[in-house]
């Protein structure tokens, strides 16, 4: 008696799903997670350390600027452009980097073939450099109703511009404030 009761109440209540438009989980159609295609730069980085700070004399300003390439894809869009394991990417066209996150929010907002200029220090010498990469592609879940459109300082006065033209409002955080 208690199964047959079970399967028909999650039968009703997948009825009663259906007929709302909802899917078993509770999530309207539009809400179910989709496949988004997002830049790839095919390549991992993190904070860089004291040492690489000294060593490649990466600025700061409220944080170390640059962040240190730790894989690089050999096939990927980093590779073909020269990037090597070690460097410090400094900035991804105006936008300068000061965490994972930065880069992160970058590529989100940058259209997948998109070609960009990365400035960076070199590992082995120091120098810093301009690298032309074209973004590649990845495919990842995405969330519907959430939309990255514009990333880093170097963006807010156009963030804003639209933002008044459209009358819309919008949410300005610092990257990584969430962790």
């Amino acid at each position: 008696m208690p199964r047959r009761f079970v399967l028909t109440f999650l039968l009703c209540a997948c009825c009663l799903a259906a007929a709302q438009g909802r899917t078993p989980s509770g999530q309207r159609p539009d809400q179910v997670q989709q496949k988004v295609k997002l830049a790839q730069l095919g390549a991992a980085t993190r904070a860089p350390t004291p040492s690489e700070v000294k060593t490649l004399g990466l600025p700061f300003a409220v944080r170390t600027q640059g962040q240190i390439v730790t894989e690089v894809d050999p096939k990927g869009p980093a590779a073909r452009a020269g990037l090597e394991r070690g460097d410090a990417i400094l900035a991804l066209n105006a936008n300068t980097l000061f965490s994972r996150d930065d880069v992160e929010d970058f590529l989100r907002v940058t259209k997948p073939g998109t070609k960009v200029s990365a400035r960076v220090a070199r590992a082995r010498t120091a120098k810093r450099e301009k690298l032309a990469i074209t973004l590649g592609t990845r495919t990842v879940g995405g969330s519907p109703g959430i939309t990255w459109k514009h990333a880093g300082l170097a963006q807010l006065k156009t963030v804003l511009k639209l933002a008044r033209d459209d009358r819309k409002r919008i949410l300005v955080g610092l990257s990584g404030a969430e962790t």
